[in-house]
C-alpha cells in the first residue's frame, strides 16, 4: 500500500543521498519513479532549491570521460542541431554577447560543434571547443572548417590562453561540483568577456506538469 511504497523510497534515499553541494541535506521530494526499470529520486534542498538526482550518476568529474563515452543515447538528427543552433543563437542576441572579427570564442561542453561553427562563419570569430565525448568530438573535427576542437575535461587554468566569450550550454546540471565548475571560467576569461551559461529550468512548467517524465 501507500506506507510500503513510502517505506521504500526513504530507503531509497537512505541508500543513495549525498547531500546538497550548499552544504545542507534537509530536502523533499518533488518527484520520483520507482517502476518500469528506472529507479530514481528527485530531491529539492530546504534551503537552496537546488534539485539533485539519486543515485548520482558520477562520484568525482574525472568520472564524466568514461560515462560520457560509454553512453549510448540517441544523437541529435540535422534538424535538430540546425532549430537548436537557432534557439541559442536567439538567446545570445537577447543577452547582449557580441560576436566580432578576431573574438576569441570558447564552447566548452561542444557536443558535435555546430554552435561553435556558425558562430565562427558568421561572425568571424576565433572558436575553439571542449568535450570529453570522443565520438562526438570526431563529428565536430569533421565537419570543422572554421573552429578548432579539443576532446579533454574543461579546466580553465590549463588552456593556457584567454577568451573574449566563452558558452556553456546545459553542462552545468551535468557536473558533481556547481561552484566549483563556475570557478574555473575565470583564468579563462579576459577581465571585460562575457560567460553565457544556459541550463534546463526546473521550475518550468512543462518540468511541473511531466515530474519525472520531464528528464
Amino acid at each position: 500500500g501507500a506506507k510500503h511504497a513510502m517505506s521504500r523510497i526513504q530507503e531509497f534515499i537512505k541508500a543513495h543521498d549525498y547531500g546538497c553541494w550548499c552544504g545542507q541535506t534537509a530536502a523533499r521530494v518533488f518527484c520520483r519513479q520507482m517502476s518500469l526499470g528506472r529507479r530514481f529520486v528527485a530531491l529539492e534542498c530546504r534551503d537552496c532549491r537546488t534539485q539533485r538526482i539519486l543515485p548520482k550518476a558520477l562520484n568525482g568529474q574525472s568520472s564524466a570521460e568514461t560515462l560520457y563515452n560509454e553512453y549510448n543515447g540517441p544523437d541529435f538528427s540535422e534538424v535538430d542541431l540546425d532549430q537548436f543552433t537557432k534557439n541559442i543563437l536567439k538567446r545570445l542576441r537577447e543577452t547582449r554577447v557580441n560576436f566580432g572579427p578576431g573574438k576569441k570564442v570558447l564552447d566548452v561542453g561542444c557536443g558535435n560543434g555546430v554552435l561553435l561553427e556558425t558562430i565562427c562563419k558568421q561572425f568571424g570569430c576565433t572558436g575553439t571547443g571542449i568535450d570529453v565525448d570522443q565520438r562526438r568530438i570526431a563529428k565536430a573535427r569533421a565537419r570543422a572548417r572554421h573552429a578548432s576542437f579539443r576532446c579533454e575535461l574543461f579546466d580553465g587554468a590549463k588552456l593556457g590562453g584567454k577568451y573574449d566569450i566563452i558558452i556553456s550550454s546545459a553542462v552545468i546540471e551535468h557536473v558533481v561540483d556547481p561552484p566549483g565548475f563556475l570557478k574555473q571560467f575565470h583564468p579563462a576569461l579576459v577581465d571585460d568577456g562575457s560567460l553565457f551559461l544556459l541550463t534546463p529550468n526546473a521550475h518550468s512548467l512543462s518540468y511541473r506538469l511531466l515530474r519525472s517524465w520531464w528528464r
